[in-house]
């Protein structure tokens, strides 16, 4: 058993937002089924390693909701489910008139759960939005970007993947819920990120400035960044007098007392990180990470392919190998608890509408009626 077994989610949605939290909720047991448009979610085809990331332990079902014919069988479908998730756009919403004011009508009790780039009592509520749109909007951009740097885009749908775990804990609040009943959750992607540098707030109440040139760099330690070694680059942050103590100790840093304080330090930031770097660009990052141990927090900065590399995922289940059509995949579990995690029997993600006649045989459609529906254009 599993905690969501006996849970039917309907997944309305496409890229990533939608379906990383449809693959947590099947992952938990749910069953999930992805209601596809004719052709599928277009990330089958564009981008094949988000479909195979987010989209095992599925069914999926292919409808033409622009039919009446179609639309029903999606009206039907939601009717004996109890969870949905939506990341359609808010027009496509309101000209389906698949709305949650709508969707309860058809089924009281079902938990309504809603990703949009923004939120619907906002000014920007009809906008599209996407992964890029809210980190650029909500300042994830103005805050990566290093001294001297534009601003730029987090190399991955971090926002995406934000969103979709906000909406785990919401579905399964409202899921635990006595007495359950219907519930509406938005997450916009907007909210996301604010949240997200909700950090920097109460600083630029303080300081009456927001933070500038952030790129690795921290306000409020020094050192803390990233140096080049000789053959790479390792993360140094020094979150303490302990910490400085030691890094000079091992590193060979002068002993200097205006530098034995945090404000010391954070006066003297540029004067630290040229010492700092220049004695570790003849070092190798192994010998760097050697020696400031568990004393020093540090790390190597890691290419994707050195993270793929690392076997430990792999014998500790983190990584684990699906089937996307003939190819073999790696995709990444999400980290819940392994105690959930550990009886996952993962399944390949599902061809287009390879279990549509299933699902709506069960909606009690008959065989004849399917046949008609499927020459008409209805499913697939």
């Amino acid at each position: 058993m599993q905690p969501l077994d006996g849970i039917t989610v309907v997944e309305f949605g496409t890229y990533v937002a939608a379906p990383a939290l449809g693959n947590m909720l099947g992952m938990l047991g749910a069953e999930v089924i992805k209601v596809e448009p004719p052709g599928g979610d277009p990330t089958r085809s564009v981008t094949p390693w988000s479909w195979a990331n987010y989209n095992c332990n599925k069914k999926s079902v292919c409808l033409n909701l622009k039919t009446s014919a179609g639309l029903e069988i999606f009206r039907r479908l939601l009717k004996q489910s109890d969870v949905l998730v939506e990341s359609a756009s808010p027009r496509a919403i309101r000209e389906l008139r698949i709305d949650y004011r709508s969707t309860r009508k058809i089924n009281p009790g079902i938990i309504y759960c809603s990703i949009k780039g923004f939120a619907s009592d906002s000014s920007s509520a009809n906008r599209l939005g996407f992964d890029s749109i809210a980190q650029a909007e909500g300042g994830l951009m103005y805050v990566v970007r290093g001294e001297g740097m534009k601003p730029s885009r987090v190399g991955n749908p971090c926002v995406d993947l934000g969103a979709a775990g906000f909406g785990l804990i919401a579905i399964l609040s409202s899921l635990l819920r006595k007495p359950r009943r219907g519930d509406f959750i938005e997450i916009p992607l907007y909210d996301v990120v604010v949240y997200w540098n909700g950090y920097w707030f109460p600083y630029i109440d303080l300081n009456q400035r927001e933070p500038v040139d952030l790129g690795t760099s921290h306000p409020g330690f020094a050192p803390y960044g990233v140096y080049s070694t000789n053959d790479g680059h390792v993360f140094i942050g020094v979150l303490s007098d302990g910490h400085w103590e030691r890094l000079a100790e091992k590193i060979g840093l002068p002993p200097e007392r205006r530098f034995r304080s945090v404000r010391g330090r954070n006066e003297a930031r540029d004067e630290i990180d040229g010492i700092l770097q220049k004695t570790i660009s003849a070092m190798k990052s192994s010998e760097v990470l050697s020696l400031l141990g568990d004393d020093v927090p540090c790390a190597r900065v890691n290419s994707l392919s050195d993270i793929y590399a690392n076997h430990e995922l792999r014998e500790r289940g983190v990584v684990r190998r699906v089937t996307h059509g003939r190819a073999k995949l790696s995709i990444v579990l999400p980290p819940l608890s392994r105690s959930l995690l550990r009886p996952v029997r993962m399944t390949d993600t599902p061809l287009l509408g390879s279990d549509t006649m299933r699902v709506l045989t069960r909606l009690g459609y008959h065989r004849d009626t399917l046949i008609k529906l499927r020459d008409d254009g209805v499913i697939e």
